[in-house]
């Protein structure tokens, strides 16, 4: 006796002999009367069911924006050849992040023990780099190139994701999760690298100081007293606490990534999180060999003294740079924000009319399990039966989570799972009435050709031609063998079945689980006696329909087995992954000049606290009746008024004023500090600095009046020294 198979798509609680008939069981007809009464009968609805469905809004412009993304794909198909589904860098982009992301996290934790080492601050961050760069056999060196080279190609290969995912129509309905934390996600990842960039404290981080402080500004009480902390290399000695919040900062991000990569996964059957091992074989030593070729270096160290010079810096987590340096980033940062809400919001921007969901009729169901197994969203759970059918479960179905992509309507035997708007025995009915019909149209059998949604949308089935049908279906994985073969009985020539590359289907796992269908590997099986028949399939992108039907009519059934894969092929794919990495290693320094060499930079910096406002002359009841009446109100006002007295600042360079403004109190009352913040840019040489102060309600009092030197680039720096009470110039 034969020994019965296992199979692999069965939940442990099904029972392989009663709930479905495995191989060796020679009857497999067991719902062969309901299959007879399809293949008998006429469509259930007028015309082709699928073509009622709901159009999805925004489709065209998703698939012009797939157009120009399978013009580079199809390239790198041709160059890696016959294993494009395992070797095209493009397939593989979600799984590819995430271990960039852990090779992140590895480098970094080597990286941030010898970080901490020396301690921490302004004043030996730089150094602590340094040293880490001279580590024994450049390991420390290598260490750090990884560390950069892998951030920002987690943040290019988590960009691919997200746009494959969009222009792939996975971004929906059910699928809105996904898509929202994987927004998260990214955002989060830039974060953590921009972090990563300040810790090093180089002429990169002070840039990126300059763009926080101004963003900080919006919020005076907040954005200054933290600016004081940087405007002058004498005023860090106190800045390790802050290095030491921007180094668990640094850390705590990747706990974030990782909450928002486990949501973006919850919904997701078989989730696949690492590559395949050559990937990270592969990525591992290009990683290395990128760090050795072109160290990760550090710009000149950050002096707050003068302005940055030439510099290169990274436009995957610096981009912001060249538009905030010069002007009120508000703007930036507000065109920023509102354009990643809007991608953020497209799940519901882009709604369209609700498809169907599964629905499945309890009364048919045996519980097999298959539907549960194949489901990519987990929209369909097994649970115990109990209105006393032989059967020891029933599916039950969650429209909530269904995406409509009818894998589970090929999977069941029984005609017992449906979409809403697509019933199965309506939908398989149709599907042959459409082949009589063509049949009968040309005089003599047509090859059929079934195809997804997402072929068709590219003009696929249009471009057939010849004697053939071509048959739109949500996915492949949505055919029942039994259709296939029911085509041929039917009087097709032969059946052709045309789905997404096999890492690509945009329903995950439909393409694979018809191929194994087809191949008698995985249940529900083609029948027997249709081993050998007329049916082909074929795995191309979508704009490679018209090549895949003329390619011979695909690969027959059994498939024929490809080459295997060898070194040739891992050669050709290193290559390509050597020559991105190599691209992405160029742009990481891209040069840039913040500063012009002819400028250089007066900075205001002051805290400073008014004088209360009951200390001001006091008049007896003859002197203020002496008064008019308008300055009668204005003393009363005065005297009734809490807290301090605002400060005034004016400030001149070679007698022209470049500030004159009014900083009121902060606090409920007005009883706290007045902060001013500013960056004025001067000419170098010798320039004549005034600075005239009223913080007592009277009139402006000078406080500094000087002739200061200016070299080119150097920054000075006005403060308030609340020891000495006196306005300073450094």
């Amino acid at each position: 006796m034969l020994k019965k198979p296992s199979w692999k798509n069965l939940l442990p609680q099904a029972d392989a002999d009663k709930d479905c008939l495995p191989a060796v069981i020679e009857d497999e007809d067991e719902h062969e009367a309901e299959w007879q009464a399809v293949g008998a009968g006429k469509a259930g609805v007028a015309g082709w069911p699928w073509s009622y469905r709901p159009k999805i809004s925004g489709r065209p412009a998703l698939v012009a924006i797939e157009k120009i993304a399978l013009a580079f794909e199809s390239l790198i198909n041709r160059l890696v050849g016959p294993h494009a589904d395992k070797l095209n860098p493009f397939y593989h982009t979600g799984t590819v992040a995430v271990f960039l992301l852990i090779a992140v996290a590895v480098t970094g934790l080597y990286l941030t023990v010898f970080y901490v080492a020396p301690g921490l601050g302004t004043k030996v961050a730089f150094g602590a780099v340094a040293a880490i760069d001279g580590h024994w056999l450049w390991i420390g060196r290598i260490v750090r190139g990884a560390h950069r080279y892998a951030s920002g190609a987690a943040v290019i290969a988590t960009l691919l994701h997200a746009l494959r995912t969009l222009f792939q129509d996975r971004f929906r309905g059910a699928r809105w999760l996904a898509w929202f934390t994987g927004m998260l996600l990214l955002a989060a990842m830039w974060f953590e690298g921009l972090t990563g960039y300040w810790l090093v404290w180089d002429e990169r981080a002070q840039l990126i100081l300059e763009t926080v402080i101004r963003a900080l500004m919006v919020f005076p009480s907040v954005g200054v007293p933290f600016a004081l902390n940087f405007v002058t290399n004498e005023a860090t000695d106190q800045t390790w606490v802050f290095f030491l919040l921007l180094l668990f900062a640094h850390i705590a991000l990747f706990a974030v990534i990782g909450a928002f990569y486990w949501f973006h996964i919850l919904r997701l059957s078989r989730a696949k999180f690492l590559p395949a091992r050559y990937y990270m074989i592969g990525l591992s030593i290009l990683l290395a060999a990128a760090a050795l070729a072109r160290p990760a270096t550090s710009a000149p160290q950050a002096d707050l003294g003068r302005l940055p010079g030439q510099l290169t810096f990274d436009p995957f987590f610096l981009f912001y740079l060249p538009a905030t340096l010069r002007v009120n980033p508000a703007f930036f940062w507000g065109g920023v924000i509102l354009l990643f809400a809007v991608i953020t919001a497209f799940p519901w921007l882009f709604k369209g009319k609700p498809t169907g969901k599964v629905t499945i009729d309890k009364d048919i169901c045996t519980g097999c399990t298959k539907c549960a197994e194949d489901c990519p969203y987990n929209a369909i759970s097994m649970l115990p039966r109990t209105d006393g059918k032989p059967h020891k479960l029933i599916a039950m179905e969650n429209p909530n989570l269904c995406v409509s992509c009818g894998l589970c309507v090929g999977s069941c035997d029984g005609l017992a799972v449906s979409l809403t708007d697509l019933p199965a025995p309506d939908y398989y009915r149709s599907i042959l009435t459409r082949v009589r019909a063509a049949n009968a149209a040309a005089g003599a059998p047509v090859q059929v050709v079934f195809t997804c949604e997402r072929h068709a949308a590219h003009g696929g089935p249009g471009a057939a031609g010849g004697a053939r049908e071509a048959i739109t279906v949500p996915c492949v994985g949505a055919l029942h063998p039994n259709v296939v073969s029911q085509s041929l009985e039917a009087g097709a020539s032969d059946v052709m079945i045309v789905g997404c590359p096999g890492e690509d289907c945009a329903q995950r796992e439909g393409n694979l689980w018809m191929e194994a269908r087809l191949a008698r590997t995985r249940a529900p099986r083609l029948k027997r006696d249709f081993m050998g028949a007329p049916i082909h399939v074929a795995f191309a992108p979508p704009n490679e329909f018209t090549s895949a039907l003329k390619s011979g009519g695909g690969t027959p059934q059994p498939a024929k087995a490809k080459p295997a894969i060898g070194p040739p092929h891992f050669v050709r794919g290193g290559l390509i992954l050597a020559a991105a990495l190599a691209i992405q290693v160029a742009f990481t320094d891209m040069p840039y000049r913040p500063y012009a060499p002819t400028e250089s930079l007066l900075e205001l910096g002051v805290r400073n606290n008014g004088e209360w406002r009951q200390n001001t002359q006091q008049l007896t009841g003859p002197e203020l009746a002496a008064l008019p009446h308008d300055q009668q109100v204005e003393y009363l006002n005065a005297q009734q008024a809490e807290g301090r007295f605002p400060t005034r600042l004016k400030l001149e360079v070679d007698g022209q004023v470049v500030l004159d403004q009014t900083y009121e109190p902060q606090g409920f009352h007005r009883e706290g500090s007045a902060f001013a913040y500013g960056k004025f840019f001067v000419s170098p040489g010798a320039r004549t600095v005034r600075l005239s102060v009223d913080d007592s309600g009277g009139g402006y009092e000078v406080a500094i009046d000087e002739t200061a030197n200016f070299e080119s680039g150097q920054i000075r720096a006005i403060t308030f020294n609340r020891v000495t009470n006196a306005f300073e110039l450094k």
